[in-house]
């Protein structure tokens, strides 16, 4: 019997059967891919998709870039900071704290970085600005760099300073109306100080909440919003920051933040033509931490509540 008869012979039997029969596709060099002949068998197969790496791997820590403050989980957090040239403001003696003070600056471990971070504590009923009780409208709980920093991590006039560093806002943050600063670039020395130059704000607005952007002039200007984004895309996120600033009264600056676990730009600003020096001024340092506004007295304290951010990988860049 031939093969042709062969084929005839199937295909009559399928029909019978009701199932669809398919002459198999004739493979380069005549053979089939049912076998025999002199053709090959297709060993195509199927490749998954690379798997994208952990956030932990993308966004490593800062460790060995210059003037990095990482933490090791070890050390003590003040000494460890006050080493590479930071240093800190804090609330310990603050009320409650004054008989027996409390570190408002640990390090705790973070699963989704798998490593130590910095988380600052900052406690609504207790805590002042800098223990300081005759002061009782805001409160602060900040690191900076500062006059005993090495040269290289404040900048003098005409210097451009890149500063890098994650931090995270805790899911159900309040703001309000009121000032709450997360990072600042201020001056020191001279006269015309009292304003930073710089700040990133976590406010209230016609009933959103968003983190701003905003620049205060020289001669105690009022400050203006160079920028927002809406807060809830940052609350529970880590985020990646990078700022540069070029210090001059025609200054340059611009300014990136990632949010990490899908590297989604959640805020972005560049000028070539902004007033970010002081007259006088000795120099400009960066400030990070919570510094924020509770009104007169204590007035809207029942508007806020205690918190805790977190933060991590600093570092600063002097070109």
């Amino acid at each position: 019997m031939t093969i042709l008869t062969q084929i005839v012979l199937a295909a009559a039997m399928f029909a019978c059967t009701g199932v669809d029969f398919e002459i198999p596709t004739p493979q380069p060099g005549g053979g089939s891919s049912s076998g025999g002949g002199s053709g090959s068998e297709d060993t195509t197969t199927q490749t998954t998709p690379a798997r994208p790496k952990p956030m932990a791997e993308r966004y490593p820590a800062a460790t060995g870039q210059p003037c990095a403050l990482v933490p090791d989980g070890v050390s003590d957090t003040y000494a460890y900071m006050n080493a590479r040239g930071y240093y800190q403001e804090c609330p310990d003696s603050s009320g409650l704290h004054a008989k027996s003070h409390v570190k408002h600056i640990t390090q705790v471990w973070d699963d989704s970085l798998a490593r130590y971070v910095y988380r600052f504590d900052i406690h609504i009923d207790i805590d002042d600005d800098r223990g300081k009780p005759e002061i009782t409208d805001r409160q602060r709980n900040e690191i900076k760099t500062y006059a005993a920093s090495p040269e290289n991590m404040v900048a003098a006039e005409g210097q451009t300073h890149t500063y890098t560093w994650k931090f995270q806002i805790p899911k159900g943050f309040k703001a309000t109306s009121k000032f709450c600063h997360l990072h600042q670039l201020k001056g020191y020395g001279g006269d015309d100080i009292g304003n930073p130059l710089i700040t990133f704000v976590a406010r209230l607005r016609s009933g959103k909440q968003y983190l701003e952007l905003t620049h205060y002039g020289p001669n105690g200007a009022s400050a203006v919003k160079l920028e927002s984004a809406l807060l809830d895309q940052f609350e529970g996120e880590w985020v990646m920051v990078e700022e540069k600033a070029t210090y001059l009264h025609k200054g340059k600056y611009e300014v990136k933040i990632v949010r990490m676990r899908d590297d989604k730009t959640l805020l972005y600003y560049k000028t070539n033509n902004i007033d970010i020096w002081r007259d006088g001024a000795t120099a400009i340092r960066p400030k990070w931490g919570i510094y924020r506004s509770f009104g007169a007295g204590g007035s809207i304290k029942d508007q806020m509540r205690d918190e805790s951010l977190l933060f991590t990988d600093f570092t600063i860049k002097e070109e």
